[in-house]
C-alpha cells in the first residue's frame, strides 16, 4: 500500500504495514487515484499543509493498493481484507481529508469507487470514516476534471463529508498553489485547528 506521511513539512514513504501504531494520526488523509500528476498535487497538498499550517498528512496511493474488486459475495467470503482496514482506520482517525483524481470517462476513477466501496462496507457505521469532516476535492485532468469534481461532489456529500464550496481543477487553475493554500485554511478553520 502506498502511504506517505508529511508531518511539520516532511514527507516520509512507508508501507502500511511498517506505519507505526505509536506515530500519532494524520489530521489531514489524502486519498489520490493515480501515480502521475494526481500523486504529485496530493504531494503539493501534503507539502502546503505541512509547511504554511502546520496539520500532519498522510498520502493513501489508492492505484497502488492492489485491493480486490468490491462485491458483497466476496465480503461475505472472505471478509474485510486488512489493506481495507488500514485505509478505514486512517481515514477514520483524521479529521479532514482530500481527494485528487484524474476525471475518467467523464466521472470517478473506479479505483476510488471501489477504495469508498470497501471502505463503507467495512465497519457498522457505513459513514464513519467520512461523515462530518471538512473535505477538499482536487483534479489534474487532461480534460479539466470539472466533471469528476461534480460526482465527487455529490459522491462525498451522500456520505456526510462536509464538502467545501470552492475544489481545484489543477489544469485549469491560474494558480493552484493559493487555490490550495485557501482551501487548506478553510479546511483548518471548519476543523477547528485555528487556535
Amino acid at each position: 500500500m502506498s502511504l506517505e506521511s508529511s508531518r511539520s513539512g516532511s514527507r516520509n514513504e512507508t508501507g502500511a504495514s511498517e506505519h507505526s501504531d505509536d506515530q500519532p494520526p494524520a489530521q489531514l488523509a489524502i486519498m489520490v487515484a493515480s501515480e502521475g500528476y494526481n500523486m504529485e498535487l496530493a504531494r503539493q497538498i501534503g507539502d502546503l499543509a505541512g509547511e504554511h499550517l502546520n496539520i500532519s498528512s498522510h498520502i493513501l496511493g489508492l492505484a497502488s493498493l492492489d485491493l480486490p474488486l468490491f462485491a458483497m459475495k466476496c465480503l461475505e467470503d472472505e471478509g474485510v481484507p486488512e489493506k481495507v482496514q488500514k485505509v478505514r482506520c486512517v481515514l477514520e482517525e483524521a479529521i479532514m481529508f482530500a481527494v485528487a483524481c484524474p476525471e475518467y470517462n467523464g466521472g470517478i476513477p473506479p479505483v476510488l469507487t471501489n477504495a469508498v466501496s470497501w471502505v463503507s462496507r467495512s465497519s457498522a457505521n457505513w459513514r464513519a470514516a467520512f461523515q462530518n469532516k471538512p473535505t477538499l476535492l482536487s483534479s489534474y485532468s487532461s480534460g479539466g476534471g470539472v466533471r469528476v469534481l461534480s460526482a465527487l461532489r455529490l459522491q462525498f456529500s451522500y456520505l456526510g463529508a462536509h464538502v467545501l464550496g470552492r475544489d481545484v481543477a489543477a489544469k485549469t487553475d491560474a494558480d493552484v498553489e493559493a487555490s490550495l493554500l485557501a482551501c487548506l485554511r478553510e479546511l483548518k478553520r471548519l476543523a477547528a485547528l485555528d487556535s
